[in-house]
């Protein structure tokens, strides 16, 4: 079979577009039951369908649709963003963050108030450093710092979580810009 890029497949299928129909078609008949079942249900999972890119310009609670999406925190004023309850989640449930507008207020991501201390990650910096690590799953929160100007755009996290934490990874451009608290 010839070699065929499947992310670019999937992204059109994903965005409903009809220029891969025959080598979608083509390439599913090709898979053995078992692997089109576990094709379908991929395609057909929480958050699968739903994935793209959102700018938020104000508070937000994610719900298990909100799944592979990447946020855009554009406000300078700064908002908090709330986690789905994690006993919602498929495991490997995940998404990011990116400072679209440098914040004047903090931008805050939390877990759901019935979820605290369950966050665990490493925030690393281009400054060479870690800026903050959180090994003992006992933090709550990232917060995009927005004191003297600190967090930048680009500043970006990313969330994944195994259904009984959260895993969060992060880079900013600026040393102390970010942090897990709890």
């Amino acid at each position: 079979m010839a070699s065929t890029n499947y992310s670019t497949v999937l992204s059109a299928i994903l965005n409903k577009t009809a220029a891969y129909k025959t080598t979608w078609s083509t390439y599913f008949s090709s898979l053995t039951e078992d692997e089109q079942r576990i094709t379908t249900a991929l395609l057909m999972s929480p958050g699968v369908a739903e994935a793209g890119y959102e700018s938020l310009t104000g508070a937000r609670t994610l719900t298990v649709n909100d799944g592979g999406k990447i946020f855009g925190l554009n406000l300078a004023g700064g908002f908090t963003v709330t986690l789905p309850l994690l006993s919602t989640l498929p495991a490997n449930w995940t998404c990011e963050f990116y400072v679209e507008t440098a914040p004047t207020s903090d931008y805050v991501v939390i877990a759901n108030a019935t979820d605290l201390d369950k966050m665990a990650g490493h925030i690393l910096s281009s400054s060479g450093g870690a800026e903050d690590t959180e090994t003992a799953a006992t933090g709550d929160q990232v917060n995009f710092i927005s004191a003297a100007g600190i967090s930048k755009v680009g500043d970006w996290l990313r969330l994944r979580t195994n259904q009984s934490a959260w895993f969060a990874r992060g880079e900013c451009s600026t040393a102390a810009a970010m942090t897990i608290t709890g």
